[in-house]
């Protein structure tokens, strides 16, 4: 029997968003209040990004439109008034949130990846369960 209530998505891939958003305020905080380098906002930032595409694994790009997006006009909004990039109080913190940002990005790209290895071994891939490509994008 289908109902709305049945073809709702389970919690942890409703809330799969969160992950690096809770990751990027640990980062700062851990920044913050330790003299540890760049290496929590490394690890976190990996974390975050492998964990965000294995609880809720999309297509990369229908993913990251949006962020891309936002922060492509906060960037042109910054420049054409002449304003400094800063995404935080000083230039250590928003270096530790660019190498936070990045490897967010960089394990969403690891977890697919891995996602996909996984699937061709098995020797199948679900439309279900993996991203489809575009027309002219697929592997040769």
């Amino acid at each position: 029997m289908e109902g709305r209530a049945l073809d709702r998505q389970r919690p942890p891939q409703v809330l799969a968003f969160m992950v690096p958003l809770l990751g990027a305020v640990a980062a700062a905080q851990i920044g913050r209040d330790g003299d540890a380098g760049r290496a929590p906002s490394l690890v976190l930032g990996l974390a975050a990004g492998a964990a965000w595409q294995l609880l809720h694994r999309r297509d990369l790009v229908s993913r990251l439109a949006l962020p891309v997006v936002a922060g492509g006009l906060g960037v042109a909004i910054a420049v054409v008034a002449g304003e400094p990039i800063m995404l935080g109080d000083t230039r250590a913190e928003t270096t530790g949130m660019l190498v936070y940002a990045f490897c967010v990005l960089v394990g969403l790209v690891l977890a697919e990846l891995r996602l996909r290895r996984q699937d061709r071994r098995a020797g199948e891939v679900s439309p279900a369960g993996a991203p489809a490509t575009s027309p002219g994008t697929g592997s040769r």
